[in-house]
């Protein structure tokens, strides 16, 4: 049996991310929480975010937001920049891919958005592009819409961020089936359009960024790639 992961102490974490402590104040960086699911390990979550802002050290909190509202709100007390999936705004489709509905999303995202707009954060927005569920016209359409019409001057930026297939060795080393075998880097052109509907949707092309990487357009191989931020 392989172990996968590694079990950390808050101490031992701490003096790791202390030792780059240069690196942030030479690029305006810091500390981002990501996972898995930080929420769903929320006493350490908590505790490591609040030593961190304790040193000095800006924190960020990397969540799909599916989380009791009491746990994300003590988390975001210690957050100074949430990064906030919205994988999907159908209620049905949403709960097919993840799982879980939008009503705990959507309450959380709204306590992050009034936090946000009182100054105490910074919001931006993530989208996955997954080919053949997320990464549709209407979909981004409709999550824009969402965002021009509840969350306005709240969000700072949304992220597209490209469908990148190389996290299906992951899937394979933990034994888990992978639902998008043989589909590839989308296209410059293809994210090219969903930028557009995207920007278009909530009505302000300063606020969508496209992240991640794409299919070079002169080369067929899916292996050569640009790396990408517009």
């Amino acid at each position: 049996m392989q172990p996968l992961g590694v079990r950390r102490e808050t101490a031992g974490l701490l003096e790791e991310v202390e030792s780059d402590r240069a690196w942030y104040e030479s690029t305006g960086g810091g500390v981002t929480l990501s996972g898995g699911e930080p929420c769903s390990q929320p006493e350490f979550s908590l505790e490591f975010l609040a030593r961190c802002q304790e040193r000095g050290l800006h924190t960020a909190l990397d969540t799909c937001g599916q989380a009791p509202p009491a746990v994300f709100a003590r988390l975001l007390n210690h957050a100074d920049l949430v990064l906030y999936d919205l994988k999907h705004s159908d209620e049905a489709i949403h709960r097919e891919l993840t799982g879980a509905g939008l009503a705990t999303i959507h309450a959380n995202l709204r306590e992050a958005a009034r936090r946000a707009r009182k100054g105490d954060l910074k919001l931006w927005v993530r989208t996955p592009l997954v080919p053949g569920a997320t990464a549709e016209p209407a979909v981004l359409n409709s999550i824009g819409r969402f965002l021009r019409d509840e969350f306005d001057g709240a969000v700072e930026r949304w992220e597209l961020c490209a469908f990148n297939p190389s996290c299906s060795a992951k899937y394979r080393r933990l034994g888990l089936a992978w639902d998008y075998p043989g589909i590839g880097l989308l296209t410059e052109a293809e994210t090219a359009a969903l930028l557009a509907v995207a920007r278009a949707a909530c009505g302000r092309s300063d606020l969508v960024r496209l992240q991640g990487i794409r299919r070079a357009p002169t080369m067929p191989d899916s292996n050569q790639v640009e790396i990408i931020s517009s």
